[in-house]
């Protein structure tokens, strides 16, 4: 045993340190571990995150990131990533151009957990590896998409894939959790579902129209998210927010906290601009495109 000190800590003198041992392998693969495989030395835990959003790729480039667009702390973007103006990447979303880049419209989403990325190769005539998303068009919770094509206005449902070469035409659906094959092709006013994903029916109108209002409402809650990771001066956007809520009934001193007043907002928003079960979207993006400034493709 020995006397030893961490951190200004005694460990005592009954501390014994062994030196790690590698663990034994069996022919079935199996691993056989014994006491003797672990150290009794203070764990190393490193404190400080070497997490970084934004990742410079030698040779090329950095991620570009255009007005008003949104990137969580906890998400990454890697390479040549381009973000249009408005466009967002949520928590735990990983978008990777290493090689041929990827490029994300105006109002496009990638949502919570999903994976973007591109082929170090051309693999078609049209396709040279890299990866589009459309404006306005939304990539769901948990989708996986490799060297593919997202035209506008579209819908990529929580947990679906896209392989290479992959391809959806404007305004068009991938019902959650489906798998479109390579060189697959989803038609625009199309929905496609399944693994492997095949045509199911076409759009409805009121589905076309919240194709776009989902990219949207999700410019809008990009806005909110962002408040909370300002610099020091956010005084004009908080009075922005304030006034939102003020427009909408609601007030500072309300006993909502600060987040249900938010959802409180979306909900009074939607509310104010529906007629029965369907909802004016005319008259609500001309409301925000007044009052807020936002713009719609």
């Amino acid at each position: 045993g020995i006397n030893a000190e961490y951190g200004g800590v005694s460990l005592g003198s009954n501390m014994i340190i062994r030196p790690a041992t590698r663990a034994s392998f069996s022919p079935l693969g199996r691993r056989n571990f014994s006491s003797q495989s672990f150290t009794s030395r203070v764990p190393f835990v490193d404190k400080t995150s070497q997490h970084k959003t934004l990742v410079r790729v030698r040779g090329r480039g950095s991620p570009a990131l255009g007005l008003n667009s949104f990137v969580a702390p906890s998400a990454t973007l890697t390479g040549n990533v381009a973000l249009f103006e408005n466009a967002s990447v949520w928590y735990g979303a990983i978008v990777r151009g290493d090689y041929r880049g990827v490029k994300i419209g105006h109002y496009a989403n990638v949502q919570d957990n999903s994976i973007v990325s591109d082929a170090p190769v051309r693999i078609s005539e049209d396709n040279d590896g890299s990866t589009v998303i459309g404006h306005f068009s939304s990539i769901g919770h948990s989708c996986y998409l490799h060297a593919c094509t997202v035209e506008d206005k579209c819908i990529v449902g929580m947990g679906s894939t896209l392989c290479e070469n992959s391809y959806m035409e404007t305004e068009s659906m991938l019902g959650a959790g489906s798998v479109l094959f390579p060189d697959s092709r989803v038609r625009s006013h199309e929905l496609w579902l399944g693994n492997p994903a095949k045509f199911v029916r076409h759009l409805t109108e009121q589905e076309i129209d919240y194709l776009e209002f989902t990219a949207q409402k999700y410019g809008v809650v990009a806005y909110l998210h962002s408040l909370e990771f300002e610099g020091l001066d956010t005084s004009f956007r908080e009075a922005e927010r304030l006034r939102l809520w003020k427009d909408l009934g609601l007030h500072k001193g309300s006993s909502l906290h600060r987040s249900q007043m938010d959802d409180e907002a979306f909900r009074l928003l939607r509310k104010k601009f529906s007629q029965g079960s369907q909802i004016d979207f005319q008259s609500l993006k001309q409301w925000l495109s007044e009052q807020y400034k936002v713009k719609f493709g």
